[in-house]
C-alpha cells in the first residue's frame, strides 16, 4: 500500500513516545492520563521516586537533602497515593514547592490503617514537617478548667436565658450566636468526658473484620495510646494471636495526668475507630464508663428545643 511507509513512520514515532514516557515512570494508560504538560519539571524529573513504594497501607515521608522530613502522610495504598503527587491531579502550589526540594521518599508499611494513622500523628508531632499544616502542635491544646464550686449547669442555664431574651426581642442573629455557644459547650463537655474515659482505661482489646473473609485485625489500646496491632493468620488459633498481641504490645504507664501516654488527637482517632459499627470489644481491663448526658454529642437537628427559638 502506498501509505505503508507513513504508517511505519507513525509506529516508530509512537514507540519513541512510549520510550520517552517510560523514562518518567509512565507504564499504564491510567498513568498516561495523569501525565500532561501541566506537570512541573520537578514532578517529571522525580516521578521515579515513587517506583519503589510498596502497595500496602502505611505511612510515607517526603525527605529533603539532609534527610529531614518535609511531609508525612498516610494511605491504604502507599504507591498509588505517592504517585498521585507526580500527576496533573496534584495542583497545590505548596506540594509543587515540596516536590522541588524532595530528595527521596520513605515508606513504612503498617499492619492496619489505624496503625498508619496513629504513626502519622506521632511523626508529625515529633518532627513538625514544614509542609504539614495539621497536627503539628498536639501537645499544646487549650484546656477549659471548671471549679467544683461552680456548677457547669449554671453556665448553660444563663446561656439559655440569654437566648430566650434575644428571641423574645426578635434579635434572632444574636440568639443564633448564643445557640452556637450552647452547642459548643455541650460538644466540648462530651468530648472531654470521652477522651478522659478512654485515657483512664488500663487496656482494651478490639477486633474488626478485614476485607479477606474470615480474617480479623486486632488492636490493643492502653491508657488512650495505641500499644499494638495484629492480624489473624489462616490456620493459627485466634487465641494465640491475641496472647501474642498482649505480650508484645507497648508497656504504657499511667502517670495520673489527663492524657498519660498520648495526645488528644490520638485518643480521638482511637475513639472514631471504636465507634465504627464493625469494631467489637474482645476484652477490657478497668471500668469504662461515661455520665449519661456526657455520652451524647447532639447536633442541631437532634436538639429541636434550641432550634425552635430561631
Amino acid at each position: 500500500h502506498r501509505a505503508l511507509d507513513d504508517a511505519r513512520a507513525t509506529v516508530d514515532v509512537l514507540h519513541g513516545i512510549f520510550e520517552r514516557l517510560g523514562s518518567f515512570g509512565v507504564t499504564t494508560l491510567e498513568e498516561l492520563k495523569g501525565f500532561s504538560s501541566r506537570l512541573t519539571t520537578a514532578q517529571r524529573d522525580k516521578r521515579h521516586l515513587a517506583s519503589s513504594i510498596p502497595q500496602a497501607p502505611g505511612v510515607y515521608i517526603f525527605r529533603g537533602p539532609k534527610n529531614e522530613p518535609l511531609y508525612v502522610g498516610t494511605s491504604r495504598n502507599l504507591r498509588t497515593r505517592v504517585r498521585n503527587y507526580f500527576t496533573a491531579a496534584e495542583t497545590r502550589k505548596r506540594m509543587h514547592e515540596m516536590i522541588a526540594v524532595t530528595h527521596h521518599i520513605d515508606a513504612i508499611v503498617c499492619a492496619t490503617i489505624l496503625e498508619a494513622q496513629v504513626r502519622e500523628l506521632r511523626m508529625i508531632n515529633e518532627h513538625k514537617p514544614h509542609y504539614n499544616k495539621r497536627s503539628r502542635f498536639q501537645k499544646m491544646p487549650t484546656w477549659l478548667k471548671t471549679f467544683e464550686s461552680v456548677d457547669i449547669r449554671e453556665a448553660s442555664t444563663r446561656l439559655t436565658k440569654r437566648m430566650n431574651d434575644f428571641s423574645d426581642a426578635e434579635l434572632f442573629e444574636k440568639a443564633a450566636v448564643v445557640r452556637n455557644e450552647i452547642h459548643e459547650l455541650v460538644r466540648n463537655n462530651s468530648r472531654a468526658h470521652h477522651i478522659h474515659a478512654l485515657a483512664s482505661l488500663p487496656e482494651i482489646i478490639l477486633a474488626k473484620p478485614i476485607s479477606t473473609p474470615g480474617l480479623w485485625e486486632f488492636t490493643c489500646i492502653r491508657y488512650g495510646r495505641l500499644a499494638g496491632t495484629a492480624l489473624s493468620v489462616p490456620g493459627i488459633d485466634v487465641a494465640r494471636t491475641l496472647d501474642s498481641l498482649t505480650m508484645t504490645a507497648e508497656v504504657v504507664v499511667d502517670d495520673g495526668s489527663i492524657l498519660p501516654a498520648s495526645s488528644h488527637e490520638e485518643v480521638e482517632k482511637l475513639l472514631t475507630y471504636i465507634d465504627d459499627e464493625g469494631t467489637r470489644i474482645v476484652s477490657l481491663k478497668g471500668q469504662w464508663a461515661l455520665p449519661i448526658l456526657a455520652s451524647m454529642t447532639p447536633t442541631f437537628a437532634e436538639v429541636p428545643s434550641l432550634d425552635r427559638y430561631l
